[in-house]
């Protein structure tokens, strides 16, 4: 069997881990040993993981070679190691949602849907993901957790909330991440980081409690490990209400008329580099075959207000149920944001879903005359890793481009696009109509490819390190 070093490995995209384990050219045992020694080396410096799962993954691992090597009931992930977020309950581990206030946290009694598909598969498991408490910043600050750090520059934050997944698999460890997505939580740390992600259709990643905003997602390092690892967890499933089964895409579909929005109309304005990604992005979907065209800002209100609100509500019915000798753990900026949502009226929550409503329509009506829209994942590029986000007073305010799509449904995909100041990694989303998430991915793929070719991407931060000299900062000017 081949040696494999973890340069070589990151550098593995899931299907070709597959086939090599098919040839018997790698030894699942090899690479989970890969995987945790590297976890061991770069997890004291970006404190991405917890719950490191070293026996019970070699066992795994053990069953796995076995499994390849008599070529009896190999499941669709066998022997691929993977990573959870901590709000993603697998029986065994503990559940804390990233806060202090939750005291010892929960030991989870049973598997999401997720994670069951996932050992249905025969994946392996090695660690929880750290993420920022209740999920309310996309930032990798925790009040139970600590700080988690973006590997390209350890100044820089990894974003969130899915941070501890996105921050580990920059720096080497394991295939994939399972992670959720309420605001951008997949999408905007793995832009961050320079990796691939998934918010599929609402419902096609069935997770509990069952939700019509909040999706499980995937984040990998190859756009190419996307479909099948959807494949493995999506579909129906008993304990979710709004879970879909996958739809395949038809064979003779035209190639996608693309949509370009530099801007929405409101929120932050992107810096050059997000302008700079998208334009790259552009470039390559029409030299690919797609009708491109640019489009001016769409939208005629700022939607992520009321999208805002619900967030407030949410974080602070949950900071709220804490106990009170526990709360002294959060941060401060999070529980000034939320508060005022504990003095709502029933009133004002109509109006807040009125205005959410009004918001899912227009943004229905971007694809009235498009099959995908191509945009920035974040307006900001970067901000420091003791931030909750790069605006202090509204820590989710940079989600313009993510959040909306939480509301309608729409699959959204991103890839790693330019490397921007400070190391710092910039991405690209694409989004599609709802249910034509295998087909959004095939273009994701030849995207990525397109993009890599242009060198503007850099190889993985195996080696975490501080950009030298370098103050990470941001152009959010309020």
């Amino acid at each position: 069997m081949t040696v494999i070093s973890i340069e070589q490995l990151a550098a593995l995209p899931l299907p070709d881990l597959l086939a090599s384990y098919r040839r018997g050219d790698l030894d699942p045992v090899e690479v989970v040993e890969c995987f945790l020694a590297q976890a061991q080396r770069v997890n004291p410096t970006i404190n991405a993981l917890y719950e490191m799962q070293c026996e019970q993954a070699l066992a795994k691992a053990r069953a796995s070679r076995a499994r390849w090597q008599k070529r009896q009931n190999v499941g669709a992930l066998d022997g691929v190691p993977v990573t959870l977020k901590d709000s993603v309950n697998a029986c065994g581990m503990h559940w804390y949602h990233g806060s202090s206030a939750h005291g010892d946290g929960r030991l989870a009694s049973e598997d999401a849907p997720p994670v069951e598909r996932l050992n249905a598969a025969n994946a392996i498991v090695l660690a929880k993901c750290t993420m920022p408490d209740f999920g309310m910043s996309a930032s990798g600050v925790s009040s139970r957790h600590g700080i988690t750090r973006n590997p390209w520059n350890t100044a820089a934050s990894p974003g969130g909330s899915s941070s501890g997944g996105a921050a580990s698999l920059a720096a080497g460890v394991g295939v994939a991440s399972i992670g959720s997505d309420i605001a951008g939580s997949v999408r905007l740390p793995a832009a961050q980081c320079g990796l691939a992600a998934l918010k599929p259709t609402q419902g096609l990643m069935a997770h509990t409690p069952a939700s019509d905003v909040r999706s499980a997602g995937l984040i990998s390092r190859h756009a190419a490990d996307l479909e099948p690892l959807l494949r493995a967890v999506a579909g129906v499933h008993p304990k979710d209400r709004f879970s879909l089964p996958l739809v395949e895409p038809d064979a003779n579909t035209l190639s996608p008329r693309v949509a370009v929005y530099q801007r929405f109309g409101f929120g932050p304005e992107p810096e050059s580099a997000a302008r700079h990604a998208v334009e790259q992005a552009a470039l390559a979907l029409a030299e690919m075959g797609a009708s491109v065209a640019q489009q001016p800002a769409p939208y005629q209100q700022d939607i992520y207000a009321a999208i805002d609100d619900t967030f407030k509500l949410r974080a602070w019915r949950e900071y709220a149920s804490c106990s009170p000798a526990l709360r002294n753990g959060v941060p401060q900026p999070l529980v000034e944001w939320c508060a005022p949502a504990g003095g709502w009226t029933l009133a004002d929550m109509a109006d807040i879903d009125t205005r959410v409503q009004r918001g899912v329509a227009a943004t229905n009506a971007l694809f009235d005359h498009a099959d995908f829209l191509l945009t920035p994942v974040t307006p900001v590029i970067g901000f420091r890793a003791e931030q909750l986000g790069p605006d202090p007073k509204m820590p989710l305010r940079h989600c313009t481009f993510t959040a909306p799509f939480n509301q309608s449904g729409h699959p959204a995909a991103v890839v790693a696009a330019t490397m921007g100041p400070q190391r710092q990694p910039v991405g690209i989303q694409l989004v599609a109509r709802r249910c034509d998430d295998i087909r959004l991915l095939h273009w994701a793929v030849r995207l990525e490819a397109a993009l890599r070719r242009l060198g503007e991407t850099s190889s993985w931060p195996l080696s975490p390190s501080a950009v030298a000299d370098a103050t990470v900062t941001n152009a959010y000017d309020g």
